[in-house]
């Protein structure tokens, strides 16, 4: 038995992960080993002093990009999507424009290694995970490479084209 060192408020979600737990909190995403406890790799939201690395970079509350959580996993556990509000401040006034940006990030739950890492526009972002393919928005990742491969065409395939489709084969 063992218990993971997090105050249970920080805690946002607990997600299953290759070899263990994944932890998401207002501070990051952790990996434990799943037979002590201990943390086997983070990606950091915010430096040990508790300050962010950028002032309002918090993970995305209430917008959803998997059932109104910040990061949801592949089908087979490997990959991590995990998604956060980097919009200028300047975006929350209410003389600006008001554009969001959301930086999405993909990572291994083996190891925390990062295999993708983007902004959009956008404070939700349509984000897909397969286990090997990431689509935002309309672009298609190579999930393990982090490489674009291509994006998806308005209306092939579909009826007065209001279906999106992912083109098969080469860009072009």
């Amino acid at each position: 038995l063992w218990t993971a060192p997090f105050d249970r408020n920080s805690v946002d979600q607990i997600l299953a992960g290759v070899r263990g737990a994944v932890v998401v909190t207002g501070d990051g995403v952790y990996g434990l080993d799943s037979s002590t406890g201990k943390v086997t790799w983070s990606f950091a939201t915010t430096e040990p002093n508790g300050r962010s690395y950028r002032e309002n970079a918090e993970p995305l509350k209430g917008a959803s990009i998997y059932g109104g959580r910040s990061a949801f996993t592949s089908p087979n556990g490997a990959w991590l999507a995990y998604a956060l509000n980097v919009s200028p401040e300047s975006s929350f006034s209410d003389t600006d424009s008001g554009v969001d940006v959301t930086r999405v990030v993909v990572l291994s739950t083996d190891t925390g290694r990062v295999a993708l890492d983007t902004q959009v526009t956008g404070a939700a972002p349509a984000v897909q995970l397969t286990d090997s393919k990431t689509v935002i928005n309309r672009k298609v990742y190579d999930t393990a490479g982090g490489r674009e491969l291509h994006a998806a065409r308005r209306g092939e395939g579909g009826d007065s084209g209001t279906r999106w489709a992912l083109r098969c084969g080469r860009p072009g």
